[in-house]
């Protein structure tokens, strides 16, 4: 499996685990090769509602903060891990 379709495996995994969650603009971040063949891919995504409090608030598109996730994917492309990746 190459990079591209590496890229492909991890954004059709990572929608299909969070489609009840209603991600939008998810976008390739990073990608890195891992010692057995497969990847971390970094996806960064919008999620269309912000939490504050107990209360649901709908934001812009434009002004929600953006949300990261590294995806490793097998040489198969299976799904092997959804993590959260620490932003600076």
């Amino acid at each position: 499996m190459d990079v591209s379709q590496a890229v492909a495996a991890a954004k059709r995994r990572f929608v299909e685990v969070f489609k009840d969650e209603h991600v939008e603009n998810v976008g390739l971040e990073e990608v890195e090769g891992t010692e057995d063949s497969g990847w971390y891919i970094t996806l960064g995504f919008n999620r269309p509602y912000v939490l504050a409090g107990l209360a649901v608030q709908l934001v812009p598109t434009a002004n929600r903060p953006r949300d990261y996730k590294i995806v490793h994917v097998s040489k198969d492309g299976e799904l092997l891990s959804i993590k959260n990746r620490e932003v600076p």
